[in-house]
C-alpha cells in the first residue's frame, strides 16, 4: 500500500501580513500546484479591497461621485454584502465607512483623489446591486475588518476543491480549517498570564484587540461604528464561526459591545471568548 502524502507548508507575505498554508492528503506536484492557486486567489482579495491601492475597488469607491454607479468585482461585493448584515445585526456597532475617522486620527492615510467625507456618512449609504455598487453620499471605506478573513475563505474552499484531506489557512491570526483540528493559542499580549487555547475543529477563528502596544500603527485601528472611537480599548476577542470572514468582523462588535454582543453573535451562530481589560474573562455567544 502506498504510504500517505505528507503535508506541504508554505508562507508568503500578503494582506499586510503573513500567510500560512498547509494542505493534506494530496501528492506533492498537486499539493504545490493547490498552495498556488490559493495565494493567486488571496492576492486578487487583497488587490481588490487594498485601502492604500490606487487601482483598488475600495479606492476607487473612495473616489466616486454619489450617485454613480461603480462596477466592482464579484468578491467585493460580496463582501460589502456581508459587512452591511454585520453592521445592521450590530446597530452599527461594526461599520465599514469608518475609515475618515482613522485618517483623521493619523491611522490611515487620505485617499488619493477623493472629495472629504460625509460625517454622517454610516454603512447604509452604500447600495450594493449585481456587480455595481452606489455612494448615497461621500464616504471612505476601509474593509481590512473583514477582507482578510474572507481571503482565508475563499483559499480554503479552493484548497477543498482540489481534492485535499486536510487544509488550514492562517493569516496572521484569522485562521481556518478542515479536516484536522487543531489547538489555537489565545495571545493577547498581556504579559504574566497562563496563554488559552481553544480546540478549533472545523471553520473559522478570528482575534482581534488585546494589551494596546504603541510600537505598533495599527492600535487603535479598530472603531466602533456608533460612535467612531476605538473600540474596547484593552478588550481581547476571539470569534470562532462558520467562515472566517464572519469571525473576522464580528471580533470587532465583540470588542465594541463586550458581553451584549451576545445575541449579534447568536444571530450567526458564533461563539467568542473576550477578555476585558481587567483579566476578567466571558464566553458568549454559542460556546459549548
Amino acid at each position: 500500500m502506498p504510504s500517505r502524502s505528507p503535508p506541504v507548508e508554505r508562507a508568503r507575505p500578503l494582506l499586510g501580513t503573513r500567510v500560512a498554508i498547509r494542505v493534506e492528503g494530496l501528492p506533492e506536484s498537486r499539493a504545490h500546484a493547490a498552495l498556488d492557486t490559493a495565494f493567486a486567489v488571496i492576492a486578487r482579495v487583497h488587490a481588490r479591497m487594498n485601502y492604500h491601492a490606487l487601482d483598488s475597488d475600495v479606492a476607487r469607491l473612495n473616489r466616486a461621485e454619489p450617485g454613480a454607479w461603480i462596477p466592482v468585482a464579484v468578491e467585493t461585493c460580496a463582501v460589502l454584502a456581508l459587512a452591511q448584515r454585520i453592521a445592521r445585526h450590530s446597530g452599527g456597532a461594526f461599520d465599514p465607512t469608518v475609515a475618515g475617522d482613522l485618517v483623521r486620527d493619523g491611522r490611515l492615510p487620505t485617499p488619493a483623489g477623493a472629495r472629504p467625507p460625509d460625517p454622517g456618512a454610516r454603512w447604509h449609504d452604500l447600495v450594493v446591486e449585481g456587480e455595481t455598487v452606489r455612494l448615497r453620499r461621500p464616504l471612505w471605506l476601509d474593509l481590512s475588518g473583514i477582507a482578510k478573513g474572507y481571503a482565508v475563505d475563499r483559499a480554503i474552499a479552493l484548497l477543498g476543491a482540489f481534492g485535499a484531506r486536510a487544509a488550514c489557512v492562517d493569516a496572521g491570526g484569522d485562521l481556518r480549517l478542515f479536516g484536522s483540528p487543531q489547538g489555537v493559542a489565545l495571545r493577547t499580549g498581556y504579559p504574566d498570564e497562563a496563554v488559552p487555547v481553544v480546540r478549533l475543529e472545523g471553520g473559522g477563528l478570528a482575534c482581534s484587540g488585546g494589551r494596546p502596544d504603541p510600537r505598533h500603527a495599527a492600535d487603535g485601528q479598530h472603531r466602533d461604528g456608533r460612535t467612531r472611537r476605538t473600540a474596547g480599548e484593552g478588550r481581547f476577542a476571539c470569534v470562532l464561526a462558520e467562515t472566517c470572514a464572519v469571525a473576522d468582523a464580528l471580533t470587532k462588535v465583540v470588542l465594541a459591545l463586550g458581553p451584549a454582543s451576545d445575541p449579534v453573535l447568536g444571530e450567526f451562530a458564533a461563539a467568542a471568548h473576550l477578555r476585558e481589560a481587567d483579566g476578567t474573562w466571558h464566553a458568549l455567544g454559542v460556546v459549548a
